[in-house]
């Protein structure tokens, strides 16, 4: 059995709310279902691991802006009951997180999660349209490992950087 997982964001679509790009009915009506199938598959991986984690992804973030941005009211509206736990209109909420005991790590794009002291994961924030142009990009800027997703294929690239230790 796996020991820790990460999922590096965009488990979840959320396309209905999303009012950048125009939706087609097909996308209509399938938050429910997404978070359903989602909960479901997120049970499954904890049951095989100690750990798991989910990046919040740009798609997981836009709840949150459109909630910001058109239902300000609702944004970290919290149970009166409950008001250490997450929002009610949220990822880790509508999830069921906290009862799947899988860590949720906002802030995207800034959020991610170190597996070793050389490794971290996280969502990531560049795209661009040519193959191995964004992993390029983000080679030159960092001084350590890197797993990230966001642009939804594979690149590789790397870079011997120097540090007290050597190479």
């Amino acid at each position: 059995s796996f020991v820790e997982i990460v999922i590096l964001g965009d488990l979840l679509h959320l396309a209905e709310w999303s009012d950048r790009f125009l939706r087609s009915p097909d996308m209509f009506m399938t938050t429910q279902p997404a978070i359903v199938e989602a909960a479901w598959y997120l049970a499954q991986l904890r049951a095989k691991c100690e750990k798991v984690y989910l990046l919040e992804g740009n798609h997981e973030k836009r709840l949150r802006d459109l909630l910001v941005k058109h239902m300000y009211q609702a944004y970290q509206l919290k149970p009166a009951d409950n008001l250490d736990a997450s929002p009610v209109m949220s990822v880790p909420n509508l999830l069921g997180l906290e009862s799947l005991d899988v860590q949720y790590v906002g802030d995207y794009p800034n959020g991610e999660v170190w597996i070793t002291d050389d490794l971290a994961c996280k969502h990531g924030h560049r795209a661009s349209g040519k193959s191995g142009r964004t992993v390029s990009s983000v080679v030159d800027e960092i001084d350590y490992s890197v797993v990230f997703g966001h642009i939804h294929r594979i690149e590789m690239a790397s870079r011997t950087t120097h540090g007290k230790k050597g190479p």
